[in-house]
């Protein structure tokens, strides 16, 4: 997809449907393969989910998976802009 090609009401459209699908995932566990959200600063990144504390399933770190991301250390990422990527293969 080449985001800055859709037009706003399309992204518009297009982050509704990827909110909505966050909303409905399961919680986050470690080891899941996930993409970033449109909205975001890092959009359509591939990472995965190194942890995800216990107490809070909102406290989530990732590693990005492209050659960038593998150089640096895991960062924290907010559990609501993250898509598990199994759900977009289905």
């Amino acid at each position: 997809m080449n985001w800055h090609k859709l037009t706003k009401v399309e992204q518009q459209e297009y982050s509704s449907t990827v909110s909505m699908a966050i909303q409905r995932q399961r919680e986050l566990k470690p080891g899941d393969l996930v993409m970033i959200a449109p909205w975001c600063k890092n959009k359509f990144r591939l990472a995965h989910v190194t942890f995800v504390a216990w107490y809070d399933p909102r406290n989530v770190r990732i590693q990005y998976l492209d050659e960038e991301g593998l150089k640096e250390e895991p960062s924290k990422a907010a559990s609501g802009n993250l898509q598990i990527v199994d759900k977009l293969i289905k």
